[in-house]
């Protein structure tokens, strides 16, 4: 996003933010959960005697879909029994696509971290702002020894240190270059910061990408 927002638009945001500490605007979410955060709570990992999707998603594994029985999965070379054509017509006509459930709540529990991922970088954004307004209080900010030549927002640091050894002298380090360091060995390059920029995550090669 290159053009800033209104005022009004950043206000509408933030109002949005703050509404999840809110009751829900469904009447009848509103009826059931206190407010929209424990409403996603409740929905999303509920309890073990009231589990939510992902609760009922672990609880299941991979290979049942989640509300159908066994009978309703395919038969024949990978079941126990085989069919005749006229069955296996039958039962393909019955037998649901996909596991709906389990996408739904992949793509709810991506929208969870993408959530939580934009509210970080949020946070940091503004601490550096703070940062900045505040140069000549106090000495500057730490960045990430990494990725700050690459990268437009300063990442917060995670870690200051040799990472285990990894290293031969000790590096701020934010999460994500942190993460590269321990799996690799060895600091990532401005080629490879740019590339997990684009991807979102690590491309970890033998040979450094220049």
């Amino acid at each position: 996003m290159n053009r800033l927002p209104t005022i009004t638009s950043a206000q509408h945001l933030i109002d949005a933010v703050d509404a999840l500490h809110g009751k829900p605007r469904d009447r009848k979410l509103a009826e059931r959960y206190g407010s929209t955060i424990d409403a996603i709570r409740q929905r999303l990992i509920g309890t073990p005697d009231n589990p939510g999707a992902l609760r009922r998603e672990l609880a299941h594994g991979t290979n049942t879909p989640d509300g159908y029985p066994r009978s309703t999965m395919s038969n024949g070379p990978h079941g126990t029994a085989e069919l005749t054509p006229a069955e296996a017509a039958a039962h393909a006509r019955h037998r649901p696509p996909h596991d709906q459930h389990r996408q739904l709540t992949l793509r709810a529990t991506h929208a969870l971290d993408q959530m939580v991922a934009s509210l970080n970088t949020l946070m940091s954004a503004l601490a550096s702002i703070d940062d900045l307004r505040n140069d000549n209080l106090g000495p500057a900010p730490k960045v990430c020894a990494a990725c700050r030549p690459v990268r437009d927002i300063i990442a917060t640091v995670y870690a200051t240190g040799t990472v285990g050894g990894r290293l031969d002298k000790p590096a701020d380090l934010c999460k994500d270059c942190y993460e590269f360091v321990r799996r690799a060995g060895r600091m990532p390059t401005h080629t490879e910061v740019a590339d997990h920029e684009r991807r979102g995550r690590w491309r970890i090669r033998s040979t450094p990408a220049q």
